[in-house]
């Protein structure tokens, strides 16, 4: 069995997407010796994956800025006919829309945010994903989707059969598992060092993009500010997306820049000492796929506050705290239920810890060679 993975759109600085290809390959590399796989990666993020073994062939493409569509559309048909694949799976994007071959397309589609928060996407994008994603959605053999939520939303929307589509949660990278068992300190204070941490300190990790609710966000902790007595500093870290004026605005206008520190890109391997020195980790998305940052939060024993929508229920479970992402009175008074009581914030702590631990790599591998097993079939 011959099986291509498209990476071509991973440039090293996609957040959510990039975690999940680097997922993807390192654990294709751990559990499977036999299969042969095809690796075709933007060279900008060649230095992410680490692979020597025979049974990978890595193929670097140069891509100019924006123009990742021509290298998937045009150039991605013509390496399947060359490499002769059996599946040709498009893990952080659109599969091709013509096929020159018989290979068999396996897509993860990781939310429908193009077909219900349009408006929370440039327009450039929103046109790509409608066309080329949702063609790309309702002709791949298989479809991966992460959560039951995004599974539901695939049947309603975009009529995909039941029985072609397999959900494969995420699940933490190693570095954060055992994180607040280990000394560390020294490395911690580098970090507080590298991106100047206040003392104490409330967390968002994620791209500054309409869809995350930022300006809420900074509402309802200018509304906890003023009503209570707490001292943490809001920690928004993450790299600048689109529409990102609003959440600095927003900060001048309260009169709370002391208050909020913009860490901006925050690399991989200091996500785990951000997270585990916060006294709270907040994530009040109007929409997630999955929602991986809650989950790497409670790997790290943070107490997590979390939106009740889309699929982010089913990460956290009963180990966070879920309110309405659109009421800024109802995040305020989450935030200070949790600051306020050292007791629920060591429920949450233990709780969270538990409930990362149902987020198995092994199967998650496991359960993706399957489906390119399903789809070879088909051939």
């Amino acid at each position: 069995m011959k099986i291509g993975v498209d990476l071509i759109p991973i440039t090293g600085r996609e957040a959510g997407l990039q975690r999940y290809a680097q997922q993807l390959v390192e654990g294709l590399t751990r559990c499977d010796r036999e299969t042969t796989y095809t690796i075709i990666i933007n060279e900008k993020a060649k230095n992410l994956l680490n692979i020597d073994q025979p049974n990978f062939r890595v193929i670097l493409v140069k891509t100019p800025p924006k123009i990742h569509f021509f290298w998937e559309q045009v150039y991605l048909p013509l390496r399947t006919l060359l490499e002769d694949l059996d599946v040709l799976h498009s893990p952080v994007s659109a599969p091709p829309y013509i096929k020159l071959t018989s290979v068999r397309t396996v897509v993860t589609a990781h939310d429908l945010t193009f077909i219900l928060y349009p408006e929370t996407m440039k327009t450039l994008a929103r046109g790509y994903w409608n066309f080329f994603m949702k063609r790309g959605i309702q002709k791949a053999d298989r479809v991966i989707t992460t959560s039951q939520s995004t599974k539901t939303d695939l049947m309603e929307y975009l009529h995909i059969p039941e029985e072609q589509i397999r959900v494969i949660p995420m699940y933490p990278d190693r570095r954060f598992i055992g994180l607040t068992e280990r000394g560390e300190a020294a490395h911690r204070d580098r970090i507080r060092d590298k991106y100047k941490l206040p003392d104490t300190y409330i967390l968002y990790v994620g791209t500054l993009e309409p869809r995350k609710n930022l300006v809420r966000l900074i509402k309802a902790y200018a509304q906890a500010r003023r009503d209570s007595s707490i001292n943490q500093s809001l920690v928004i870290a993450g790299k600048k997306g689109w529409l990102y004026d609003s959440i600095f605005e927003i900060v001048k206008a309260l009169q709370i820049e002391n208050e909020v520190v913009f860490t901006g890109f925050v690399d991989d391997e200091d996500l785990p000492a951000l997270y585990s020195q916060a006294d709270l980790f907040v994530y009040p998305s109007l929409y997630e796929g999955f929602g991986l940052p809650p989950l790497e939060a409670m790997a790290c024993g943070t107490p997590v506050l979390t939106s009740k929508c889309s699929s982010l229920p089913e990460v956290v479970g009963d180990a966070g705290l879920l309110v309405d992402p659109k009421n800024v009175d109802e995040i305020a008074k989450g935030i200070l239920r949790v600051l306020r009581n050292r007791d629920l914030r060591e429920e949450l702590r233990e709780k969270g810890l538990e409930r990362a631990k149902c987020f198995s790599p092994q199967r998650a591998i496991e359960a993706t060679i399957e489906v390119y097993r399903e789809a070879a079939e088909l051939r």
